[in-house]
C-alpha cells in the first residue's frame, strides 16, 4: 500500500487494564504495518507480534500518523545505536565499526520529505546520546557518544551535498520553527568533517578545509536577530577551534544578566577536552558571583550534563568534585544537581564504581557536617545507597 492508502481502520475500545484487538479481514502477510491510536493521546504499551523489522521500516517511511512514524524511527535507531555499542564493547579489530545501510536509507526519506514541517522533521532527525529503550546500557556515555558520532558520520557520506545545501537555506531563512532542524543538520555536518572517525567505511582524517568549512558556515549565526542561534554558534565556533568568538561573546553578553547566564551556559556545555579549562577560568572571572542560583546553578547543570566528560574522564571527575565544593559551600540547593550526575554509579564496571564512590566520599568530606548540613545529611544518604 501507498503512504496514503489504508487497508483496514476502526476505532476498538479497551475498557479493562489489558486486552486484545483483533482485526477480521486482514493477515500480517496482507499489510506493511499496524498503526495504533492515530491521531489520539495514548499511554499504554503496544505488543504486536506481527511487527518485524522491514515492517517497522516501512511505518518508520511512511505512517500518516506522525506519532506512530516517529515512534517507529525511534524504535530503529535505538536498535542502532545498541547494535554500534555493542560493537565498541566487544573491541571491534579496528576500533571503527559500521552503520546499516537501512537506517542511512532511512534518514534520507525522512531528509526528503516535502510532507512533513521544518519544526517535525527536526524532531526526527536530531540524534542523541541516549538510548531511552534500552535501560541497561543508559551509563555507557561515551559508547553512546561515539555511536552518535558514526551514524552522523555514516549519513554525511551519504548525505553531504543535501545536508550543505539545506542547512544554507536554513541559515538564510533562520525562524523558530526550523531553527531544531538547523541544529540537527549541523550536527551531521560537524560529525562528518570535523570530529575524529568512528565510521569504518567512509574513515579520513580530519581536515583544515573540512574545519574551515564548518567555521564559515555556523559563524553567520553567531549574528543572528535571537540568542538560540547565537548561543548554539557560540557552542560551535569555541568548539571548533574559532580564535575570537569566545571573547567577542564574553564582552558584549555579560554586560547584560540574561546574556551573562546564556554565557555561563554556552561555556558550561562546551564539549571539547579543553572544557575543564575553559570552567575553572569562568568562575575566576569578575562577573562570575558563585552566591548568584543563576550562575552557581547554570554552570553546575551544564557542566553535569555532559556525563561522559564529567564522570568518566579523570579531569572531568576532577573538575565535577571541585565544582560541587565551589557550589556547594556557597550555595547548598545549587549543588543539588549535582546527584543525578551519580545516580547510575553501581551500574558501572567495579573500577569504575569504586573510582566514583570514592569520588563522591570526598566531596562529602570537602563539607563542614554543620555549615553545609542539608548537603552534607543528603550525600551521606547517597553513599548509603552504594553498599
Amino acid at each position: 500500500p501507498s503512504r496514503t492508502e489504508s487497508v483496514k481502520s476502526g476505532t476498538y475500545i479497551l475498557k479493562e487494564a489489558s486486552g486484545e484487538i483483533k482485526v477480521e479481514g486482514v493477515t500480517a502477510d496482507s499489510i506493511d504495518f499496524v498503526s495504533v491510536a492515530c491521531d489520539w493521546s495514548f499511554y499504554g504499551d503496544v505488543k504486536n507480534d506481527a511487527m518485524t523489522d522491514s515492517k517497522r521500516l516501512i511505518q518508520a517511511k511512511s505512517d500518516p500518523d506522525t506519532v506512530n512514524r516517529f515512534l517507529a524511527f525511534q524504535s530503529i535507531l535505538d536498535d542502532e545505536k545498541c547494535r554500534i555499542v555493542q560493537a565498541l564493547r566487544a573491541g571491534v579489530a579496528d576500533g571503527m565499526v559500521s552503520v546499516s545501510s537501512d537506517f542511512v536509507d532511512l534518514y534520507g526519506a525522512i531528509l526528503q520529505d516535502s510532507n512533513l514541517s521544518d519544526s517535525t522533521k527536526g524532531r526526527f532527525l536530531r540524534i542523541s546520546s541516549s538510548c531511552p529503550s534500552r535501560p541497561e546500557l543508559s551509563h555507557f556515555y561515551t559508547h553512546l557518544d561515539l555511536a552518535k558520532t558514526a551514524i552522523l558520520q555514516a549519513v554525511y557520506a551519504r548525505y553531504s551535498e543535501a545536508l550543505l545545501k539545506l542547512f544554507r537555506e536554513l541559515r538564510e531563512d533562520s525562524k523558530l520553527e526550523n531553527r531544531t532542524l538547523k541544529g540537527a543538520i549541523f550536527a551531521a555536518i560537524k560529525a562528518g568533517c570535523a570530529a575524529p572517525q568512528v565510521l569504518g567505511s567512509a574513515a579520513k582524517p580530519v581536515s583544515p578545509d573540512d574545519v574551515k568549512m564548518c567555521l564559515d558556515l555556523i559563524r553567520p549565526l553567531f549574528s543572528a536577530d535571537n540568542m538560540s542561534d547565537r548561543a548554539n554558534a557560540l557552542m560551535h565556533l569555541i568548539e571548533l577551534g574559532d580564535p575570537h568568538a569566545q571573547a567577542e561573546a564574553k564582552a558584549e553578553w555579560t554586560k547584560h544578566t540574561i546574556g551573562c547566564e546564556q554565557y555561563i551556559q554556552c561555556i558550561g556545555s562546551i564539549d571539547a577536552d579543553f572544557a575543564p579549562t575553559l570552567i575553572r577560568e569562568l568562575l575566576d572571572e569578575p562577573f562570575f558571583n558563585m552566591a548568584l542560583a543563576g550562575h552557581a546553578r547554570t554552570v553546575a547543570r551544564a557542566w553535569c550534563a555532559n556525563q561522559k566528560r564529567a564522570l568518566l574522564t579523570k579531569e572531568g571527575l576532577e573538575l565535577t568534585k571541585e565544582l560541587f565544593i565551589r557550589v556547594g559551600k556557597v550555595n547548598q540547593m545549587s549543588a543539588y544537581g549535582f546527584f543525578g550526575t551519580f545516580s547510575q554509579t553501581m551500574k558501572f564496571d567495579k573500577s569504575v564504581r569504586v573510582e566514583l564512590i570514592s569520588t563522591v566520599k570526598s566531596m562529602r568530606d570537602a563539607l563542614d557536617p554543620k555549615k553545609q548540613e542539608s548537603l552534607y545529611n543528603q550525600i551521606n544518604r547517597m553513599i548509603s545507597s552504594f553498599d
